[in-house]
């Protein structure tokens, strides 16, 4: 029998008519999130209580420095800003990990020193660990609760274990309550 010279088209056509029609049946691709919309659940707005501006206090009553912490990334990221009573400056990002279903922490003071932390809620604080080396090659494991208190105030307990948490020496145990914001300069005094 021969074949119409025709016939290699014909099935390129059907071939073709079949692709189309069930690509038309394929259901369509949702379109990327707006910015922030991923970051609307709960559990992304469980730090807010530490956005502000607060004067911290140590347990004494002595003023320790202030705070200010603010979203940033459309409310994705937590970002802060320390400033101690005497000496010391650190920055402070923290934000929530859905994939993994922790809080992240990263905080770096003015001398370069970084310490990332992980952790969640534990009896209503929040509890980041991590481990540094120190820059005479001590290793430290840091445990650094934050916790709402009444009247929209925090407390920020920073706490060190030479021992890998066998024993813990508290570094700040600080208590902050919210001021206004500097309206000159918008920032921490």
């Amino acid at each position: 029998m021969k074949q119409s010279r025709y016939a290699g088209w014909w099935t390129i056509a059907a071939f073709l008519t079949l692709a189309s029609a069930s690509a038309m049946a394929a259901p369509a691709e949702s379109p990327d999130p707006k910015p922030g919309e991923l970051c609307r659940p709960i559990e992304y707005r469980a730090f807010d209580f530490s956005r502000g501006h607060f004067r911290m206090t140590s347990s004494n009553g002595q003023l320790a420095g202030h705070l200010r912490m603010g979203p940033m990334l459309v409310g994705c990221v937590s970002r802060g800003h320390w400033r101690g009573a005497i000496a010391g400056r650190g920055e402070v990002t923290t934000w929530y990990d859905r994939f993994q279903q922790r809080w992240h922490q990263l905080y770096v003071n003015d001398d370069g020193h970084p310490l990332m932390m992980s952790g969640g809620f534990q009896d209503g604080a929040l509890v980041f660990t991590g481990i540094n080396t120190f820059f005479d090659g001590r290793v430290g494991l840091h445990r650094m609760s934050w916790s709402p208190l009444p009247g929209r105030g925090l407390r920020q307990h920073w706490e060190l274990s030479m021992d890998n948490g066998q024993t813990w020496e508290s570094l700040i145990d600080a208590r902050g309550r919210r001021v206004a914001d500097d309206q000159r300069t918008g920032r921490a005094p």
